[in-house]
């Protein structure tokens, strides 16, 4: 399998997914400043953290940045499968190497010196420090944001796999199998979790907890089906869209926005049950978004022309950087203003 070029014509860049990306990168900054810093359902034990008076106000609105997360996840399943399949086995691992890891050894070493300048024991983090050098998923890391990378490492583990023997025209069947065990999960956790563990009085809201355990997010159980749909979407704009694809999208996506639905009630418990619609919606957008983006992508590039389209193009690329700092240096800010100033205007 070749899949030929995106059929938005001669435009290699697909602008509306950068728009994406950044956007996404918005809703999680979202959630961090106006929900997590004010300890309102988010509980933080990192070693830096002090939790600021909450704004329920503010959190009632700010929790359903959470999505963005799962609409990185469905970015990464369209892009890094649309980008690996003229790569071989080593120029995949370079790529990805490359884009992660630089970022994410200056941004700890950086967070580092200012735990040190704040006079913080350097045995109080070091261990966090390390694990953060090369993203491990096992240990905790100096930022909570990096527990996300973990899961896009295993997912880019198969993609890697799958060059590895020469058999990236299998992709298709393989991320159909994750994605449809991935579904299953998500419906079973969701249905009835305690049954599984067979402890009779486990709890809804404890049982999910347990679906969303280390274990279960290497083996991409609770995200594998976020990662299909953007796969399965790549498939059929680009290559061909067959029943098959088409019915294993469907599957997932619907599976997908039962997890949302899921997690939007672990997280607002105590908030009004029309909430619960926000996260859900904004993330089919997204998904829609993708679609319009690869259909009419001429015409964006055409609306914006040479120089928007670069401006697009780095609000892409800094997405990455911006996930990794917005959420220690954006607390160091707030804590600080938030003396002088009401905490939702230095949000």
């Amino acid at each position: 399998m070749n899949p030929p070029l995106p059929v938005a014509g001669h435009f290699r860049q697909l602008l509306g997914l950068d728009l994406l990306r950044f956007v996404a990168a918005l809703l999680v900054m979202l959630l961090h400043y106006g929900c997590a810093f004010g300890a309102y359902h988010y509980p933080w034990p990192f070693l830096w953290y002090k939790p600021l008076p909450p704004d329920p106000g503010l959190a009632n609105t700010a929790w359903v940045g959470f999505v963005g997360v799962q609409v990185f996840f469905v970015l990464s399943g369209f892009v890094i499968a649309y980008s690996a399949q003229r790569s071989t086995a080593g120029e995949f691992f370079r790529a990805r190497f490359t884009r992660l890891y630089p970022g994410a050894w200056i941004r700890a070493t950086f967070t580092a010196l200012l735990l040190l300048l704040d006079r913080q024991p350097w045995a109080s983090f070091a261990h966090c420090y390390l694990s953060s050098l090369w993203i491990s998923p096992f240990l905790p890391c100096i930022d909570p944001v990096y527990w996300t990378l973990g899961i896009e490492l295993s997912f880019y583990f198969v993609i890697f796999l799958l060059l590895l023997i020469r058999r990236y025209d299998l992709i298709g069947k393989v991320m159909s199998v994750i994605g449809i065990v991935s579904a299953a999960a998500i419906l079973y956790a969701v249905g009835n979790l305690r049954h599984w563990f067979h402890i009779p009085h486990l709890g809804g809201r404890y049982a999910y907890q347990i679906f969303n355990a280390l274990a279960a997010h290497l083996l991409l159980l609770p995200f594998g089906a976020f990662f299909a749909v953007g796969t399965m979407l790549w498939l059929c704009l680009f290559d061909h869209a067959s029943k098959a694809r088409i019915a294993v999208a469907a599957i997932c996506f619907l599976a997908c926005l039962i997890e949302i639905r899921q997690q939007a009630a672990w997280l607002t418990d105590d908030f009004p049950a029309r909430a619960w619609i926000a996260a859900p919606a904004i993330w089919a957008l997204a998904v829609v978004g993708i679609i319009v983006s690869v259909r009419w992508n001429t015409t964006f590039h055409l609306l914006v022309g040479i120089r928007g389209a670069r401006i697009i193009r780095r609000l892409g690329l800094v997405t990455y950087p911006v996930y990794l700092i917005h959420q220690f240096f954006g607390y160091l800010i707030i804590v600080h203003l938030h003396d002088h100033i009401p905490y939702r205007l230095s949000c």
